[in-house]
């Protein structure tokens, strides 16, 4: 019986999400709840950080927190969407059982060994938060470093039987 593992690790790199920024303009993610329950209350709101123009005083002035969000959207290229796309996978795990030549003597085989495989099975760390850091927009030059409501990355589970006469 043995048990072979790989794991995989990206360190640094940025990665642009659309995904995220489409989850803050839609008000989907975390960050798009600060300043909401107040400004629905009439009480507030998010209080951008900064200094007014007029007088050089800290920012004071509550906006609605779903324009915040919009207009980061609509610059376009937001920093907020740049991504740490460092990562730690678990991308291949195989358990394996060589059969005990006892059990092979009366037949014409030398060896037979079975083995369960799973690949790329789950992140030990991610830093980027909700998408997959491979997850390209597309598999061209421009596709790398950009994440675009992309779909996850598959597991993949199988068995493999080796036998040798």
């Amino acid at each position: 019986l043995s048990l072979s593992f790989l794991v995989d690790i990206q360190k640094g790199g940025d990665i642009y999400s659309w995904g995220k920024a489409y989850m803050g303009l839609f008000g989907t993610s975390a960050e798009t709840l600060e300043g909401r329950a107040e400004w629905a209350a009439g009480t507030g709101g998010f209080i951008e950080e900064g200094r007014s123009e007029s007088n050089g005083q800290p920012n004071t002035i509550p906006i609605e927190p779903t324009l915040r969000w919009y207009n980061i959207y609509n610059k376009q290229i937001g920093t907020e969407w740049i991504q740490d796309a460092t990562n730690v996978r678990l991308r291949e795990l195989v358990l394996s059982y060589n059969m005990p030549s006892r059990l092979l003597a009366k037949l014409p085989i030398d060896d037979v060994n079975l083995s369960l495989v799973g690949r790329n099975l789950f992140f030990l760390y991610r830093a980027m938060d909700h998408f997959d850091p491979e997850s390209g927009y597309n598999s061209g030059n421009t596709g790398n470093g950009i994440e675009h409501l992309s779909l996850p990355s598959t597991s993949s589970y199988g068995v493999n039987l080796k036998i040798n006469f």
